[in-house]
This record gives structure tokens, C-alpha cells and sequence, in this order.
């Protein structure tokens, strides 16, 4: 694929009844941590095909945790002081068609920490998957445009 006809690729962060998840807990971040997660989404955007790109030790392609199918989510990765950290999204191509988007976006669902060498609750990635079903309901439930700053 050339430059010329490369597909560009948004983003949007889930929001449900004024609260969008992903955000407050990016806001929330230590702003170092806030950072290092805002530098592997711009780097997965502007990579020449986002939904495939791999990052090592930072951006992942899920699969089945535990008792939970998380095929189709990826995760942002970083890790700071035996405490793991993970932003969870999903590529969204049909947007392109939603008037109201109108490009293929990157939804950006949720976020989580956890102790190093712990696994992650099963109730997190339910949580995920809730929200995700929630964004086709006329994607009502997307909010764009606005990112925690890193300093």
C-alpha cells in the first residue's frame, strides 16, 4: 500500500452517561506512565497498518485470558515499579461508515494495573467486552477528540 492510499486512522474513547473509563484512568496516571501510553497509540496510528502492528512489550493482539475471549482486543502495555499497566482498545473499521465518525477508529475502552506476576481479574476483561458492546448501539457512546495530556 502507498503513501497515497494508506487508510488514516482515528481515535475515539468510549464514553457511557457523561464517564468514559479509558480517559479518567489515563488522567489519572502518573504523567511519565500517561505518557509512555500516549507515545504507543500515536506509534500504532501512524504505522503503515495499525490493526497489525506489534509492538514489543507494548502493544498486543489478545487472546483467549483465562476463562475470557479477548480475541479482536489489543492491549497497550507498560510497566513501572513491579506494577503492570494496560489500556485495552479495539479497532473499529466500520466507522468509516457512521456518519458521525466517518473514518476507521481505534476505540479505546478501558484501562487497568495490576501487580506484577498477578494475573488480571476476569472481571476487568468482562468489563471491556461490556463496553465494547455498548459502542454499536449507534455509537452513540463515543466520545473523540480530547486526550490526557502527558505533562
Amino acid at each position: 500500500m502507498t503513501k497515497k492510499n494508506r487508510v488514516r486512522w482515528g481515535y475515539v474513547f468510549y464514553e457511557e452517561r457523561g464517564s468514559a473509563p479509558a480517559y479518567e484512568w489515563l488522567a489519572a496516571l502518573p504523567s511519565n506512565i500517561r505518557g509512555e501510553f500516549l507515545n504507543t497509540l500515536e506509534s500504532v496510528l501512524l504505522s503503515p497498518s495499525p490493526p497489525t502492528q506489534y509492538l514489543l512489550n507494548r502493544w498486543h493482539a489478545m487472546k483467549k485470558v483465562g476463562a475470557v475471549d479477548m480475541g479482536g482486543y489489543h492491549e497497550a502495555r507498560d510497566q513501572h515499579a513491579k506494577t503492570n499497566y494496560r489500556l485495552y482498545c479495539r479497532f473499529d473499521r466500520a466507522a468509516a461508515d457512521a456518519r458521525e465518525i466517518g473514518a476507521p477508529v481505534l476505540v479505546i475502552l478501558h484501562g487497568a494495573s495490576k501487580r506484577e506476576e498477578t494475573a488480571m481479574p476476569d472481571s476487568v476483561y468482562r468489563e471491556v467486552q461490556r463496553c465494547w458492546g455498548a459502542v454499536f448501539p449507534g455509537r452513540a457512546a463515543l466520545l473523540g477528540g480530547r486526550v490526557p495530556r502527558s505533562s
